[in-house]
């Protein structure tokens, strides 16, 4: 799917706007807590090991992409 530059733009604004709102660790810390509860909820404890392994893949490359994203973004000097 390629997007126009106006669209380009507009996703990045959206991601500086979130970064300069909540910041990297504010961000991660509360990705944390989201994925400790949803661990730790009645629907989590009933997990299989691969069904817990896959939300932690999840929460890894989530947090993964919020950092390359900061690091695109603020390197810009945003």
């Amino acid at each position: 799917m390629k997007s126009s530059r106006d669209d380009r733009v507009a996703h990045q604004q959206a991601i500086l706007e979130f970064l300069d709102a909540y910041g990297l660790a504010y961000t991660e810390e509360h990705l944390w807590q989201m994925f400790r509860l949803t661990l730790s909820s009645e629907e989590g404890n009933d997990w299989n090991e691969i069904d817990r392994a896959n939300w932690f893949h999840f929460y890894e490359l989530l947090r993964g992409l919020v950092r390359a994203n900061y690091g695109l973004v603020k390197g810009r000097g945003g």
